[in-house]
């Protein structure tokens, strides 16, 4: 199985670790993109993208809280709609306290960062269906 790991380069690294691990634990093969500053996601990324079984997108909090910027990635957010347009199978792994709109008919993982195993758990047995 082959998992397009979608997260941001800059924060949440104790969220991303975990997950790598879990996913390498269990032979699945991480595939990555590059951090895109905003920009619309390539098209070298949206291969990356479609080689993937599945798609899992950590949203964490940005360290900066700049008016009319986003609380988390905009790549992240891009690359999981990009992921869900293709029909590609995706999760998102959502941190307390962000808000993500049209995702009231998907599943998402909460993520507590003074709890984040119960995160990775619940991912693991995602992964399992």
């Amino acid at each position: 199985m082959k998992v397009f790991l979608s997260f941001s380069f800059s924060h949440g690294s104790e969220l991303k670790k975990p997950v790598e691990r879990l996913l390498s634990s269990n032979d699945v093969e991480i595939i990555t993109g590059r951090r895109l500053g905003g920009e619309q996601v390539d098209e070298a990324v949206e291969n990356k993208i479609r080689q993937a079984d599945a798609l899992v997108s950590l949203f964490t909090k940005t360290a900066r809280d700049k008016k009319g910027e986003l609380p988390f990635s905009q790549s992240v957010l891009q690359e999981f709609y990009f992921a869900r347009n293709q029909k590609i199978r995706n999760i998102a792994i959502v941190e307390q306290g962000l808000s993500l709109r049209d995702m009231s008919n998907r599943e998402m993982i909460p993520y507590r960062p003074k709890q984040p195993l119960e995160a990775v758990l619940r991912l693991s047995e995602t992964l399992a269906e």
